[in-house]
């Protein structure tokens, strides 16, 4: 007689960036190992070994590397599956999409006459595992005490700029946003 095994797979999130840990955990048969894989392509990379607890239940934190066997993770969606080899089971797929760290910068003067057209700009950035690099062609809002005033588009060296001028006196916040991953 043929025992079949099931054993299921789950991630804590749907989007991580590199760099950061996420947890994978699932069900399977009591005290086994399980390893954790990741399918790049055509191939299949073992990026995890755990074993099951005796109430069949096993967990595993993967920090998310920049690339796997060359290939850089960021602004893509992957799979991943789990196996236990003793038994020859295979998982339900799980996916877990992937970005690179950003940094938005924003320069403005520190003081202006009220009602004085001025200038703010800024760089919109992602870390590709090995250098800072410009994204070209997003979108950035710009905030004025937390009021949207333009909505401007990242050049090819990654960089926004916006001419404002503020009509109340007194201090004020400004401040950019990248809704992007």
């Amino acid at each position: 007689m043929v025992e079949r095994v099931a054993l299921t797979l789950r991630v804590d999130r749907a989007r991580a960036k590199v760099g950061e840990a996420v947890t994978f955990s699932g069900e399977g048969p009591p005290d086994e190992p399980v390893e954790l894989y990741i399918v790049v392509g055509a191939r299949h990379h073992r990026v995890a070994t755990t074993s099951t607890r005796p109430t069949g239940r096993f967990s595993v934190v993967w920090t998310v590397p920049a690339s796997i066997a060359g290939q850089r993770l960021g602004c893509r969606r992957w799979s991943f599956y789990a196996y236990c080899p003793t038994w020859d089971a295979r998982s339900n797929a799980v996916t877990l999409e992937v970005a690179f760290p950003t940094r938005l910068t924003v320069s403005a003067p520190s003081r202006v006459r009220q009602g004085e057209e001025f200038t703010v700009s800024g760089a919109l950035q992602y870390h590709d595992g090995a250098a800072w690099r410009p994204i070209a062609g997003a979108r950035v809002e710009l905030l004025v005490d937390g009021r949207r005033v333009a909505t401007l588009t990242t050049n090819s060296n990654g960089r926004w700029a916006a001419r404002l001028r503020i009509r109340e006196p007194g201090a004020h916040t400004i401040e950019a946003r990248y809704a992007g991953t």
